[in-house]
């Protein structure tokens, strides 16, 4: 659980031993410095991290100042600089771990990054400063109050126009510079401002200067809060009184301009900031759109806007209230729910109460309307027959200049529209060869088309410059844009229709010579089929397959030789005619091969029993489908037939040699289980007795201290034979377990180390009878999920074996490394070393290899060690290896454990 907290915090979190070697960290600290996982970190030095790397000394001092003095350094605030530059602010906090005797164990240190939170404080405090600084500035009053109405703070321009000093205002309640009614008025609107918690703004208030000046104000107010709880009220206020004073003399001019305005033949209206009505002409808008003032003052405009218009006006009146104007052209609805177009022009202008006002005036456009989208329909409708037209169009004055062109025109001549545009026909025309010729012939036709009403389609033969001809068929009317008399001239390519004309003359020739040739074709081709036919005989009956023709279901037709001789048909007998389902041994395969064949067309692979003509039961593989036939015929089959009786026979004798093999697998695993039952059984049997044996010498050399040197031996070789032989044991219960995968672990954390260095200790003798240096380079901290007494069985019969193979004066290494989440050891030896047929059978059972002398073979080995070596591990999760360079260059052995238990 802790450390699942640990990896969810967001702060950098590592710990060390007393030698500042990293023993661990956090999810956030492995991510900051580019680990893999966070055992990733096990074993490392401060200069191996690239974020310690920006601080080792500051760090390692840091450190060591708490391990020396065993106190806790907490919320130390530290400057670093990072990779580029930046400064970094952290919150640190360095806790000795002390065990329980009062050991030190290493240190616990923790970095939170706060420079954000440091430069937000910052920000604050300066945004604090430069809106107290805008306040001062401000060209209107400002003023905030805390609950009660007692003044907290006033800027500079209220002090200026009020003329008083801030000392008066400071502390002070509003009500002691006001009359009753406007009291009453500001207490009102400090109240709803409270309950509603929203702004009120635009409220007008009557005030008095310390000299007695009357001053009409127009003021905001809002809540205060600091940490989401009511704490004031705040407010913005302008002096309004001049306009106020020329707001009430602009009031009396209203009723003539109201006179005006009722007589007008436009629409008149009067909005709100809101866009409100609050006046309309009502003579000309009941006469243009059917309503009166008092069905649309109080609405908004917008709601008589048509749908599709409306983000139009709402953009026009947001213009109206930056630019003071706007204009736009718009449908309002008629009370009968029909659609007039308006042009609206409109200006802003402040009224009596200060407010922001818009005066509306909009003229009916309807007609005008009208006769514009019929002609922009009329020249959109042309634009699309003119772009999309298939045929290559010119518009062409008078002069035979070209004022426009389609997408086809320039794909026809094969130039850039800017190149065409602008261009005389002479010059078009010169993009052909035989330009003279071509100008000679379309010149007097020009004349006829100016002088004329109906101008002739004219055919013509182009010759391109890449010498293809294109024929065209050339369309000219006359028409008139604008003021200006022009010609409309269609181009159509008919190079291919010529083309084909041409062709078809040609067709017709070569057709009436075809049909002198194909009858005569025919006649020798008549002549061939007749003899394919015969052909296809001769190739039917040389198959050495069966083959067979007949109707569905029905008679047989045609059959070859080999069908005869599988069937045992002789000469004489004749069977076409006969009905094919005669020769099926049984009616279920009969009816199966019908159904199928029916279904899919075919069958393939058909297995069934036939008998022959002399009743012989034979079993054959038919492969047959059925002929395309008419619907109105029966259908026919054809199809070929093996003779498979010696496959068949042979196929059964496999099937019941395959039941015969299960049942000896099944008898062969149970004598497996009764010699492992046995082995069992025996082993611990014979514990018994060797505990007895082994108590019994082991008294008699305790108790009899004065026997004989020799007695001495013989009990003493007694006991040895004793312990070997329990060795071996629990070595065949140990392969019994590996082979049934029954290989049991119980995982504890144990320091590796410790184990190594128990074994070594537990082989000093046989060291030190070899005289062999052992290098042990495990880490001394390196901790892993294991069965503590099965990983020291491993380690013991490693360095056994490198013992026994390795001659005298010879060395032996023990080291680790850590690699992709898991801890390699290696135990490496000077000794005899391997070859590679060795190496591939090494880990096997019962598998021994002579010494470098050439003596014996494992002196009391059983060939077993190595095999459950490889067991052990592999029950860990691991994997276990051996490597060597050839005999006498000494062996190397690996194997795994994982760093992390699941």
């Amino acid at each position: 659980m802790l450390e699942i907290v640990v990896d969810s915090i967001p702060n950098y979190v590592y710990w060390k031993d007393p030698e500042l070697n990293y023993l661990g960290c956090n999810k956030s600290f492995a991510k900051l410095n580019d680990l893999l996982d966070t055992s990733s970190i096990i074993g490392k030095k401060d200069k191996e991290l690239p974020w310690a790397r920006l601080n080792p000394i500051h760090l390692r001092n840091k450190d060591r100042e708490v391990l020396t003095s065993k106190k806790a350094q907490k919320n130390i605030i530290e400057t670093w600089k990072s990779s580029n530059g930046e400064e970094i602010l952290y919150r640190t906090n360095r806790i000795p771990i002390i065990d329980d005797d009062g050991k030190l164990m290493g240190i616990l240190v923790s970095y939170e990054d706060i420079t954000e939170r440091k430069r937000s404080q910052q920000r604050i405090k300066e945004s604090e400063m430069k809106y107290r600084n805008i306040l001062d500035n401000l060209k209107a009053g400002y003023f905030e109050v805390d609950l009660k109405g007692n003044f907290t703070y006033i800027n500079k321009y209220f002090l200026d126009v009020s003329e008083y000093a801030e000392e008066d205002f400071i502390g002070k309640n509003y009500i002691s510079f006001i009359n009753k009614q406007t009291s009453k008025k500001i207490f009102e609107c400090f109240n709803n401002v409270y309950k509603s918690k929203s702004v009120i703004s635009d409220e007008i208030f009557e005030l008095y200067t310390k000299s007695k000046k009357k001053l009409y104000f127009e003021s905001t107010i809002y809540l205060r809060y600091k940490n989401d709880k009511k704490i004031g009220f705040s407010g913005v206020f302008r002096n309004i009184t001049e306009r106020y004073v020329l707001e009430k003399k602009l009031k009396k001019t209203e009723e003539k301009h109201k006179l005006i305005s009722e007589n007008a033949n436009d629409l008149i209206c009067i909005v709100n900031e809101k866009g409100i009505y609050e006046y309309v002409n009502e003579e000309t808008h009941y006469k243009i759109m059917g309503y009166t003032q008092e069905e649309m003052v109080g609405n908004s405009l917008i709601d008589y806007i048509h749908p599709d218009d409306k983000k139009k006006a709402i953009d026009a009146l947001l213009k109206g209230k930056e630019k003071g104007e706007a204009s736009v052209d718009l449908r309002v609805q008629h009370k009968q729910n029909k659609w007039i177009w308006v042009s609206v022009k409109g200006k802003t202008f402040i009224d009596n109460d200060n407010r922001l006002k818009g005066i509306i005036i909009s003229r009916d456009i309807s007609e005008r309307r009208r006769a514009e989208i019929l002609l922009k329909q009329s020249e959109e409708k042309y634009r699309r027959l003119f772009q999309g037209s298939p045929y290559a169009i010119f518009l062409v004055n008078f002069k035979g200049f070209v004022l426009d062109c389609n997408p086809k025109a320039v794909e026809f001549l094969k130039t850039p529209k800017d190149q065409i545009i602008g261009g005389n026909y002479v010059s078009l025309l010169s993009l052909f060869n035989n330009a003279q010729k071509n100008i000679a012939f379309f010149e007097p036709h020009l004349e006829i088309m100016r002088e004329k009403e109906e101008v002739p389609t004219l055919e013509y033969k182009l010759i391109r410059k890449d010498g293809t001809e294109s024929w065209v068929n050339i369309k000219s009317t006359k028409l008139q844009w604008g003021k200006e008399n022009m010609f409309q001239t269609v181009v159509q390519d008919i190079t291919e229709k010529k083309r084909a004309e041409i062709n078809l003359k040609r067709s017709e020739e070569k057709l009436k010579l075809l049909n002198k040739e194909l009858e005569q074709k025919i006649l020798e081709r008549t002549r061939e089929l007749k003899n394919s036919e015969e052909n296809y005989k001769n190739m039917v009956n040389d198959l050495d397959v069966g083959f067979f023709k007949g109707e569905l279901g029905g008679k047989l037709l045609i059959h070859n030789n080999a069908f005869k001789n599988i069937l045992e048909i002789s000469d004489s007998d004749n069977l076409l005619g006969v009905h094919s389902s005669k020769f099926f041994l049984n009616t279920d395969d009969r009816e199966k091969y019908y159904k199928e064949l029916t279904k899919n067309g075919s069958v393939k692979n058909f297995r069934a029993p036939i008998k022959t003509l002399k009743n012989k039961t034979i079993y054959t593989e038919i492969n047959a489908h059925i002929v395309d036939t008419k619907s109105n015929e029966t259908p026919i089959v054809e199809g070929t037939f093996l003779d498979i009786t010696e496959k068949h026979r042979l196929e059964k004798q496999l099937r019941e040699s395959e039941k015969k093999l299960r049942a000896q697998n099944i008898e062969l695993k149970m004598l497996d289980q009764m010699k492992n039952d046995f082995i069992t059984i025996a082993a611990h049997e014979l514990k018994t007795p060797l505990i007895s044996i082994g108590g019994y010498t082991d008294f008699i050399l305790t108790k009899y201290k004065d026997l004989d040197s020799e007695i001495k031996d013989d009990l003493m070789r007694v006991q040895n034979n004793v312990s070997r032989l329990h060795s071996y044991i629990e070595e065949l219960l140990d392969v019994i377990k590996i082979d049934a995968k029954k290989m049991e672990i119980e995982l504890t954390r144990k320091n590796i180390h410790e184990i190594v260095k128990g074994c070594i200790s537990d082989l000093d003798f046989q060291l030190k009878d070899k005289n062999l240096h052992i290098d042990l380079n495990v880490d001394k901290y390196l901790t892993l999920y294991v069965d503590p007494s099965r990983i020291n069985q491993v380690f013991s019969n490693l360095i056994v074996n490198a013992i026994k193979f390795t001659p005298e004066n010879g060395k032996i290494e023990i080291s680790n490394e850590i690699r992709d989440g898991k801890c390699v050891f290696e135990i490496r030896d000077t000794g005899r070393g391997l070859t590679e047929n060795e190496i591939s059978s090494l880990f096997q059972k019962f598998v021994r290899f002579n010494n470098e002398k050439g003596g014996s073979a494992f002196e009391s080995g059983t060939g077993l060690g190595l095999f459950i070596t490889k067991g052990i591990v592999e029950a860990h999760g691991g994997k276990i290896w051996a490597k060597s360079k050839g005999k006498d260059k000494g062996s190397e052995f690996y194997f795994t454990i994982p760093l992390i238990h699941h």
